[in-house]
């Protein structure tokens, strides 16, 4: 920092000598680059490190039914069956009900409700991706049975529980099982488990999750193989 521009003649020894972590390196890089397209200097062409890949975090088939059980009953318990369906978090939050058909035992996925740390909540009547935008079936008969328990008028959440209190609500389930640390998103992947034990094909529940890229279906059916 204590250099011009003009004077550093080599910027790869910088990268390769700073002690960070790889995440840090490519993050200050990235600021750093931004600032010289602004003063329209040259951005120096550099090889940056690799940053680790997290682990695919997600319960197996077995570990499923000690998270149900775990959960009997509980206020989040619904939460987090549509979350073992294949929903992202926005969308379990996204969730009205006039989007639950109980006749036809099925739900539609077709808005999301993100959170915003200056605005609060914000729904959006549109999914992630077109792929997201889905009808699928309520395939959790327990789940069946706490929606029509819970029914409430159309335009209602199904869901009224916050979104913070979910994923801490997960976590400690899982931590005083034993079971892994999967948080909201954790649940998504648990159902591509699902769907490997189940012999489903990558391309049908890519289309049941609502995945865009075959390429991520395909990395849960790997990592879940391999496990």
């Amino acid at each position: 920092m204590q250099k011009k521009y003009r004077d550093i003649h080599n910027w790869q020894v910088i990268i390769d000598q700073e002690p960070s972590a790889p995440k840090t390196v490519r993050n200050a890089w990235g600021l750093v680059s931004a600032a010289f397209r602004f003063a329209e200097l040259d951005v120096p062409a550099v090889r940056l490190p690799a940053t680790p890949k997290a682990p695919i975090v997600f319960l197996s088939y077995d570990q499923i039914p000690v998270f149900l059980e775990a959960i009997r009953d509980q206020d989040f318990e619904c939460a987090a069956l549509l979350g073992l369906i294949s929903l992202r978090k926005s969308e379990i939050f996204g969730l009205l009900w006039r989007d639950v058909d109980l006749k036809r035992n099925q739900i539609t996925v077709r808005r999301t409700l993100l959170t915003s740390l200056d605005n609060g909540p914000v729904a959006r009547e549109q999914t992630k991706t077109a792929a997201s935008a889905r009808t699928i079936a309520i395939l959790i008969p327990r789940l069946s049975e706490l929606l029509h328990a819970q029914q409430g008028r159309p335009e209602d959440p199904v869901v009224t529980l916050a979104s913070s209190m979910l994923y801490k609500r997960i976590n400690a389930v899982c931590a005083a099982n034993g079971l892994p640390i999967i948080g909201v998103h954790g649940l998504r992947r648990s159902f591509a488990s699902l769907a490997y034990h189940l012999n489903i094909p990558e391309r049908v529940a890519m289309q049941i999750g609502g995945w865009a890229d075959a390429q991520t279906m395909h990395k849960h059916y790997v990592a879940i193989a391999e496990a």
